[in-house]
């Protein structure tokens, strides 16, 4: 069995590696105990007076980005698959929190290479996040 902290779900090997073995349940759980953990932290910072911004982070297969050539390797990682589900799930759904923004479409217009696995960003990308971050920051006069 594989434990997976983030989600708080538990996930056999073979659902690991086949997405037909994770069924609406799993993918349900992932969802609620996703949105449980941003419910959390806005609880906390309205509890001690600090802001939150909640970010739905790119993953190698959302948005509307055609990948890189050098990605398409990637593709093939069995755990890409519940990738296809987070990029599905509808933040309209989620309510509870004010500063929540969709990146999940943040390299629409980039052609670099962005990704060295399924989750996690090149220099270029973190360079892309940050700026859009600071933006958030910024618009929302955090710096005070």
């Amino acid at each position: 069995q594989f434990y997976d902290d983030f989600y708080g779900i538990t996930l056999s090997k073979d659902a690991q590696n086949d997405v037909s073995k994770i069924d609406n349940a799993h993918l349900a759980k992932i969802k609620q105990n996703l949105f449980k953990n941003w419910n959390y932290a806005c609880d906390l910072g309205e509890k001690n007076n600090f802001d939150i911004i909640i970010i739905l982070h790119p993953m190698l297969n959302s948005g509307d980005r055609k990948p890189h050539f050098d990605e398409l390797q990637i593709m093939d990682d069995p755990r890409i698959n519940v990738n296809y589900y987070l990029n599905n799930i509808d933040l309209k759904d989620f309510d509870t929190c004010q500063n929540i923004h969709d990146f999940r479409y943040i390299f629409d217009n980039s052609n670099e290479l962005l990704f060295f696995d399924i989750g996690h960003v090149t220099d270029n990308g973190n360079k892309i996040i940050a700026n859009q971050i600071s933006k958030i920051i910024i618009d929302l006069n955090l710096l005070k």
